[in-house]
């Protein structure tokens, strides 16, 4: 199995987006479908949003209305939320612990904070704006899920 290991905050919105009084960007969205078309990935949640949602009998189900919002809107895209992870401990970690635990045969993380990865930083598809620790100014256009990273993830 392919998986996309999602964070959702600077991936799919940015500062931007809540300022349209927004929570989630559709054409990001549209990336993201895109992604998963090509790739025939599974999405697991590794976003501090997994905080809305909770697992019963192997399904992910929204807890809140927060959860519920961006369940429908996943729906819209035919997106799927195949699991979800427990964020006890570093997000590292439990990717490392979520992959040694089931069948995969690759994975990709997209997020926007690097700092939180060391060793997986070869599978990160990085979506933020960030180089060691410094803005970026020439990527004023990319900050979340751009279409170019619909490209790198089918190369992973």
């Amino acid at each position: 199995m392919k998986v996309i290991f999602l964070d959702i905050d600077g991936v799919l919105n940015t500062s931007k987006t809540f300022e349209n009084g927004l929570e989630i960007d559709s054409f990001r969205l549209e990336y993201l479908k895109t992604i998963i078309e090509e790739t025939s990935a599974k999405i697991v949640l590794s976003s501090s949003w997994v905080k809305f949602f909770i697992k019963k009998d192997n399904e992910i189900i929204p807890r809140n209305e927060k959860g519920q919002r961006l369940y429908n809107l996943l729906n819209i895209y035919n997106i799927k939320i195949y699991d979800i992870l427990n964020l006890g401990i570093n997000r590292e970690e439990m990717i490392i612990d979520w992959v040694s635990k089931n069948e995969v045969d690759s994975f990709i993380i997209i997020d926007d904070e690097p700092n939180m990865f060391k060793d997986l930083l070869d599978r990160l598809i990085k979506t933020s704006k960030v180089k060691d620790n410094q803005m970026l100014t020439n990527m004023d256009d990319c900050f979340g899920l751009c279409d170019y990273h619909i490209e790198i993830a089918k190369k992973c």
